[in-house]
């Protein structure tokens, strides 16, 4: 893996941290703390796999969860998962939540993680993944066991 990637920083990461598949799109237009309406970048929604009512994304430290989909347009309940509600400016990284947890801690210069979990099955050569606020990319996949 490619260790803080997108404008990240690589860091310590304790076992049983969440590992979520960083598909990642930006924002086509600001969203206020109370808009309900989240604009994505042409296609955005297609390649982050935001397409069904139910799943997650987030944007920044908040998580929403998805209403419904009308192309790059999604309909959200806002503040999901514990997080608050926040205003996030045109651009701003927007992931699908779908998550792991890692079986061991990860040290800032660990060059592998092992991971737990059934989303796993979609972290793949070149995809990013998040721990925290660290982005990194993976390089290699077998099994459980993944190289940074």
């Amino acid at each position: 893996m490619a260790r803080g990637a997108g404008g990240s920083t690589a860091a310590a990461h304790a076992d049983g941290a969440t590992v979520t598949l960083a598909v990642m799109t930006t924002l086509a237009a600001a969203v206020t703390t109370s808009d309900t309406s989240v604009s994505l970048s042409s296609g955005g929604a297609s390649a982050i796999g935001a397409t069904i009512p139910g799943q997650f994304i987030s944007i920044g430290a908040e998580v929403m969860r998805v209403v419904s989909v009308a192309s790059d347009v999604l309909t959200v309940a806002r503040a999901a998962a514990g997080s608050a509600a926040a205003a996030h400016s045109s651009g701003a990284r927007t992931t699908l939540v779908a998550g792991a947890s890692l079986t061991a801690n990860a040290l800032s210069s660990d060059g592998t993680l092992s991971l737990s979990g059934e989303t796993r099955a979609g972290i793949v050569a070149a995809s990013f993944v998040q721990i925290g606020d660290e982005i990194l990319q993976v390089r290699l996949r077998d099994t459980k066991v993944y190289e940074p």
